[in-house]
């Protein structure tokens, strides 16, 4: 079995006249929602073996969190620029080049992409995954080149607790989840059997 875990990234600013989309950074209340999701998973017992991201910077940033919180080293992240703006097959194909040895994954998206995903996987009517929710599949596959439409398991859908607009960030670990400038790919965690991105 693969358990894969569908990530929307946290709330990210709005600021559209000034900042393009794919650059918009998270605000104060998407890093509490991403602290806050990350740690529920872990009460879960539920830690990755891998972490594929878009490169946008709001879900970059999700991630980032979500690295720290398990420990993770930030250029042990498997980047895609493909999750942006994608389509169902756009992620399909991301999840089936990750290594056959990787059994949980966390995929950081964008909506309405990763809610579609989640549809296809699932063979459900979900209108929309909020912000840092999480969608828990076991996948019915032993390798991640065999995602099958309509054949897997929901195990949970979880959403952050709700947090004001004017809440502050008062963790001091939250100036370590900055973009950083270059992050490595760690190929090895790429299905040498896929073809390439």
């Amino acid at each position: 079995m693969k358990y894969l875990y569908l990530i929307r990234h946290a709330k990210a600013s709005d600021d559209y006249n000034r900042i393009n989309d794919f650059d918009r950074p998270l605000k104060s209340k998407g890093i509490l929602q991403a602290h806050q999701m990350s740690e529920k998973l872990i009460k879960k017992n539920i830690k990755p073996d891998a972490i594929l991201s878009s490169t946008a910077s709001r879900a970059l940033q999700t991630a980032h969190i979500f690295a720290l919180k398990n420990e993770l080293k930030l250029n042990e992240l498997i980047l895609d620029k493909n999750i942006y703006e994608s389509t169902i097959g756009d992620i399909i194909n991301s999840i089936s080049q990750v290594n056959n040895q990787i059994a949980h994954l966390f995929l950081f998206g964008h909506n309405p992409s990763i809610t579609h995903v989640a549809n296809y996987l699932l063979d459900s009517i979900m209108s929309e995954i909020p912000l840092c929710g999480v969608v828990a599949i076991e996948i019915q596959s032993d390798t991640w080149t065999n995602l099958l439409m309509n054949k897997n398991h929901l195990i949970f859908f979880d959403i952050p607790d709700k947090i004001e607009d004017s809440a502050s960030v008062i963790k001091p670990e939250n100036n370590a989840i900055e973009i950083a400038t270059t992050i490595e790919i760690k190929t090895e965690n790429i299905n040498p059997d896929a073809s390439k991105i």
